[in-house]
């Protein structure tokens, strides 16, 4: 049986260097509208009845990274995937509206 291991808190600064380095799978967990108005980039929208379709075939080891909103919605999705053994997990602290605003952010 395999050791759960806790998904992890990332900030959107952080966020940016982890999906640029590839290799990660972006879930935004967000309603499918908001996600069609906007959406990181490489995004799939995730809900409770696909997540699993979405991660078919994925390796447990992959980096998975989920936001929402603000930041709750994903740390359920987060816990989810850790539960079922995802090891390298993030759910992005403020959600979506902190990814947008990490520019104002880092030019502060």
């Amino acid at each position: 049986m395999s050791t759960r291991v806790p998904f992890q808190h990332i900030d959107a600064a952080n966020a940016e260097t982890l999906i640029s380095s590839g290799n990660i799978i972006i879930l935004d967990v967000r309603e499918a509208d908001s996600f069609e108005r906007g959406h990181i980039d490489g995004a799939k929208n995730a809900t409770i009845a696909n997540l699993f379709n979405i991660l078919d075939g994925v390796a447990r080891d992959r980096s998975i990274l989920v936001y929402c909103y603000h930041g709750y919605a994903s740390q359920e999705f987060g816990q989810l995937l850790s539960d079922f053994c995802y090891t390298n997990v993030y759910s992005l602290n403020g959600g979506y509206e902190a990814w947008i605003n990490r520019a104002d952010t880092l030019a502060g």
